[in-house]
């Protein structure tokens, strides 16, 4: 019976797998390789396709990969389900900083620094964006 439930279920990845594909996420993240990572992500989201984990990692990449607007409609759910997360505000920041919203940006700041992230853990280069 045990195992009839685990084969109906989801499909799964192993825990070491998983850290796998996040590392190689990671890795072409720094590359700025952000297809590869966004491809990487795909398999990701298969397996776990509502993990906040795998979403966030996702609108970061997006961000980074120029897709403002992708990154901003995914951290708007992510802090639906959750606004106590300064990361997320942070990461709704540069969405809206990049889409060229930058009063709504330094307000989405506030809001982080009011969820507990300090100025100083906040990227220098994104300040520095949004005060110009």
């Amino acid at each position: 019976e045990e195992l009839n439930q685990v084969s109906i279920g989801a499909p799964r990845l192993s825990w070491g797998m998983r850290n796998d594909l996040i590392r190689q996420v990671a890795l072409f993240e720094r590359a700025k390789n952000y297809a590869k990572a966004l491809e990487t992500i795909k398999l990701l989201e298969k397996f776990y396709p509502a993990k906040t984990e795998v979403l966030f990692l996702k609108a970061r990449v997006l961000g980074k990969d120029g897709k403002f607007a992708q990154s901003l409609t995914i951290c708007d759910s992510l802090i639906a389900r959750d606004d106590t997360l300064s990361e997320w505000h942070t990461m709704r920041a540069t969405a809206l900083n990049g889409l060229g919203r930058k009063a709504e940006a330094k307000k989405e700041l506030e809001i982080a620094k009011q969820k507990g992230r300090d100025a100083e853990q906040m990227p220098d280069l994104f300040e520095y964006r949004i005060n110009k």
